[in-house]
């Protein structure tokens, strides 16, 4: 009989130990395999949304840097002012301004100001009147140079022996954008 006993409490445990290893699995089946999906889908939803918050935070920085750009154009109407410092800054550094010519053409939400100006200088004025237009700021830029040089073939009278063609190009902004970004 003890032996029986002991046969009868092994079979106990072994019933004991499928049906926990059987509910282990059922749990498992049931309860915690299906959220494994979830949480990669979670997880991707985490990546993508930090991504998301990237790429958002770089567009604000743009669009800031696009402001700060923008504050520094003229607008159309600005023009004349325009032409009269790159006047003013060649008489203050020894070019003679024959003729400065400003074209507008429309370029997106700007208008493209290209200013062509010609006029007579030495080699060092207009040196000094290229890096004094330089300071300005970014928003003109040199587009050509040309420079040849005229022989005088009468007295030493002419102190300006070059023949000086430069093309400036802006951006102008349109009146009714600058008002919005001011």
């Amino acid at each position: 009989m003890p032996m029986t006993k002991i046969y009868e409490q092994q079979k106990e445990w072994a019933i004991k130990g499928a049906v926990g290893v059987a509910a282990c699995v059922l749990c498992y089946a049931v309860m915690i395999h299906p959220i494994f999906p979830g949480m990669v889908t979670l997880r991707q939803n985490i990546i993508d949304s930090q991504k998301r918050r990237e790429l958002y935070r770089e567009v604000q920085n743009l669009t800031d840097s696009l402001s700060g750009s923008e504050r520094v154009l003229a607008t159309l109407t600005e023009r004349s002012q325009l032409l009269a410092k790159i006047s003013d800054i060649a008489g203050g550094n020894g070019i003679s301004v024959e003729t400065l010519t400003p074209r507008t053409e429309p370029d997106g939400a700007y208008v493209k100001l290209r200013m062509q100006m010609e006029g007579r200088g030495d080699f060092f004025a207009v040196i000094k009147f290229l890096q004094a237009v330089e300071k300005i700021g970014d928003e003109i830029q040199v587009a050509a140079v040309s420079i040849m040089w005229k022989p005088s073939v009468g007295p030493q009278e002419d102190r300006d022996p070059l023949l000086v063609k430069i093309v400036f190009e802006t951006l102008l902004l349109q009146q009714a954008a600058k008002k919005n970004n001011v």
